[in-house]
C-alpha cells in the first residue's frame, strides 16, 4: 500500500456533507475545479472538501492546499481513481459523501439544476452565477504566459545538439534569458519553473520537451467541448456517441490525429481554449 500524506487545512468541526476529488496531474485545471467547487452558497461549516493527489509528479497536492480541507497525498506509484476515492472516503466525516472528478467544473446550466439552496430550494441567481463564471479568468493570462514560457524554454533546451566531451558546461542562466528573450517575456513575469529545479523534463525520456503537452490537452478539451456546444446541447447524444466511438472506443487502432479528425472533421484549433481563457472575443466558454 502506498504512504499516505494527510495534511488538513481548516476542516469543519461537523459537516454535514464530504466532497471527495481524487485528482493525478491536475494542473491549472484543477485550480478551476476546486474554486468552483468552494464557490457554492452551501454555508462553508456544512461541507468538507477532501483531495486526495494519486502520487501526482505535478504540483497538484500544493494546489488542492488553496481549497481543501484535507488533502492526502499518496505516494509510490499511481493507484487509479477508484483507489484514491477510497481513501478519501476512509477519513471522509460528513452523512453524506460527494465524489467529483478533477476535470468537472461549473456549466451555467448544470448549476441551475443542482445549485439549490440548501434551505430553501431556489437556484442560484443569475448575478451571482456571473460573477463566479467572470472570475475563472481571473490571473489567467499570468497563468498562460508563466506555464508557455516553461515550455518554450523546454523545447529550447532539448534542441541543443548532444554535447560532446571537453565542450564548456551549460551556463543555464544565460540559456535561460536567451530563450525567454526570443519570445519576449514580460518582466513583470516569471517561469513556473526555473530550469535548477525543473524536474519535469530531466526525469528522463516521458517528458523531455513534453512539458507543452498539458495545454496541449487543454487545447483538445476545449475543442472538443466546444463540438457539444456547437449544437446548443451539451449533453447531446449524437455527438456523446461520435465521441465516443471514434475516439474512446477506438483506442490504439489508428493515429491520434486520424481518430480525433474522424470526431470533429478536422484536427483541433487553440480558438476555444482561447474563448474560454477570455483571450478571444466571444463568451467564454464555461465547462
Amino acid at each position: 500500500m502506498p504512504e499516505l500524506d494527510i495534511a488538513p487545512v481548516m476542516a469543519p468541526s461537523h459537516p454535514i456533507l464530504s466532497v471527495i476529488v481524487p485528482v493525478y496531474r491536475g494542473g491549472q485545471q484543477l485550480t478551476d475545479v476546486l474554486a468552483a467547487i468552494t464557490a457554492s452558497d452551501l454555508p462553508r461549516e456544512c461541507w468538507e472538501l477532501v483531495v486526495v493527489d494519486d502520487a501526482s509528479p505535478d504540483d497538484s497536492a500544493e494546489r488542492a492546499a488553496a481549497f481543501a480541507d484535507t488533502v492526502i497525498r499518496l505516494t509510490g506509484r499511481p493507484r487509479g481513481p477508484a483507489y484514491a476515492r477510497n481513501r478519501g472516503f476512509e477519513i471522509a466525516r460528513g452523512d453524506v459523501v460527494v465524489f467529483i472528478d478533477a476535470d468537472v467544473c461549473i456549466r451555467s446550466d448544470v448549476l441551475r439544476r443542482f445549485a439549490l439552496h440548501y434551505q430553501t430550494g431556489a437556484p442560484m441567481p443569475e448575478e451571482l452565477l456571473q460573477r463566479l463564471v467572470a472570475a475563472r479568468n481571473f490571473n489567467k493570462g499570468f497563468a498562460t504566459v508563466e506555464y508557455i514560457a516553461c515550455a518554450e524554454v523546454d523545447l529550447d533546451l532539448h534542441s541543443l545538439p548532444p554535447p560532446n566531451a571537453g565542450d564548456q558546461a551549460l551556463d543555464a542562466s544565460a540559456f535561460e534569458a536567451h530563450s525567454l528573450a526570443r519570445i519576449a517575456m514580460p518582466q513583470e513575469i516569471v517561469m513556473r519553473h526555473r530550469l535548477p529545479h525543473f524536474a519535469h523534463i530531466f526525469s528522463g525520456g516521458g517528458y523531455a520537451a513534453g512539458y507543452y503537452s498539458y495545454m496541449w490537452s487543454e487545447v483538445l478539451d476545449a475543442d472538443a467541448f466546444a463540438a457539444f456546444q456547437e449544437t446548443g446541447d451539451i449533453f447531446d447524444r449524437a455527438t456523446a456517441k461520435r465521441l465516443r466511438d471514434c475516439i474512446y472506443a477506438a483506442g490504439g487502432r489508428q493515429d491520434p490525429a486520424e481518430a480525433y479528425k474522424s470526431f470533429r472533421g478536422r484536427l483541433p484549433t487553440a480558438d476555444a481554449l482561447l474563448r474560454k481563457r477570455g483571450f478571444a472575443a466571444g463568451k467564454a466558454a464555461v465547462a
